[in-house]
């Protein structure tokens, strides 16, 4: 059993570091989704025509009695709030029972062997054969739970001068036991990450996290990683104290959004691949969204982004949030949207109470929802002009 499941990890890995190919035009969702339920699903896909793809992987044969899992998938799928527009659900597997497979086409999935993707053609997963002294450092950056890497490090761990320990990461790095993510810094790949040939793709969440500290993803990537928007973007955004330029690293953009301390809040710890990682929570990624559009989609992504994450989040954590901010657009502008929503009856309107929290964190001058230039509809009470017309804001919004 032990063996089934580590074969299933690898083979996930495998899917993911592979999404482009094997899905082209789909990008990453969500890895492990918990559906409703109960019920986790391996990876959810979006396809650029919208249309959510549910994937699961079996390192095993798929028999008649996986009928009933499948129906639970289907159901739970069909009840998501806000519902696909449209979706199916790929089996990737050894081979599938062919009653079973009759049964596909009315629970919109499609069954995928294993045998036509090319890596699992080897007949056998097996490890790169270290050194002695390889093998010994790799298994204490495993115990560890290493994220990143350095000369130094080595050098401390082996009780080595830095020179050898250069040259050792060298050595890893071919055997692609690590990937080098700037001069000197070098990310772990580790042992669940795959066997034989490896996989060198790795989630850029977990490359970003070596790049500075303190941190924590939010803006696009955050929403992303949630769910509130379409597109996995190119770039990938990190709220950090520190300041440091935009780095590139594997054809992926990673941009320092640097924040003032009291804007430095409201993160936890999630787990990428062997090692953890720190994201927004959902509230302060609607709030940071709020207060910076432009690295979540413009002002039409970020209304996308709210109307997605309203039946999750904490109401009043969004307002706590927007108040600590300190920063009076922040509220002005989350005021005007939630308005703007309720008109609309994409959201309940906001209580008196959190109403009134909110516009005594407001500012008097005018905030522009739009462009600046030609007229604009003025909102007294957030002191707003909307030049933009509806039908813009609403552009990223699918209302079914």
């Amino acid at each position: 059993m032990a063996v089934t499941r580590e074969r299933g990890r690898q083979l996930e890995a495998y899917v993911v570091s592979r999404i482009a190919e094997l899905f082209p035009k789909a990008h990453l969702v969500r890895q492990n989704e918990i559906l409703p339920g109960g019920n986790i699903v391996d990876l959810h896909l979006q396809s650029a025509n919208g249309q959510d793809i549910f994937v699961e992987i079996k390192g095993t044969p798929i028999k008649k009695t996986y009928l009933k899992q499948l129906v639970d998938y289907y159901t739970a799928i069909s009840n998501l709030e806000p519902p696909p527009k449209s979706f199916k659900i790929v089996l990737i597997g050894e081979t599938i029972d062919t009653s079973l497979e009759k049964e596909l086409e009315g629970l919109n999935t499609e069954f995928v062997p294993l045998k036509d993707i090319s890596f699992l053609q080897q007949k056998h997963l097996r490890q790169i054969q270290l050194s002695p002294i390889e093998a010994r450092l790799v298994v204490a950056l495993e115990s560890r739970k290493t994220k990143l890497v350095t000369p130094t490090d080595i050098a401390r761990l082996l009780n080595r001068n830095r020179e050898y320990s250069t040259v050792l990461l060298h050595r890893l790095e071919r055997k692609k036991w690590v990937d080098r993510i700037s001069k000197g810094k070098y990310v772990f790949v580790p042992a669940a990450a795959g066997y034989g040939e490896r996989f060198p793709s790795l989630n850029p969440l977990l490359a970003g996290s070596a790049l500075v500290s303190p941190y924590y993803y939010s803006y696009s990537t955050a929403n992303a990683y949630y769910g509130l928007s379409t597109q996995l973007p190119t770039t990938v955004y990190l709220a950090t104290t520190a300041k440091k330029p935009q780095f590139m690293w594997k054809n992926t953009y990673f941009k320092f959004v640097t924040l003032q301390r009291r804007k430095f809040f409201g993160f936890t710890k999630v787990k990428v691949q062997t090692a953890e990682v720190n994201i927004a929570e959902l509230e302060k990624a609607v709030v940071d969204s709020v207060d910076k559009p432009d690295y979540s989609g413009g002002i039409e992504g970020v209304l996308a982004v709210i109307y997605r994450a309203y039946r999750r989040i904490d109401i009043q954590r969004i307002v706590d949030y927007a108040i600590r901010m300190k920063t009076r657009v922040i509220c002005q502008r989350l005021g005007f949207l939630l308005d703007f929503l309720a008109s609309k009856d994409l959201v309940n309107h906001l209580t008196s109470d959190l109403r009134d929290k909110l516009l005594s964190g407001t500012g008097k001058s005018p905030l522009y929802i739009g462009p600046k230039e030609g007229g604009g509809h003025y909102l007294r009470d957030w002191h707003v002009v909307k030049t933009l017309p509806d039908r813009e804001l609403l552009s990223e919004i699918e209302v079914t």
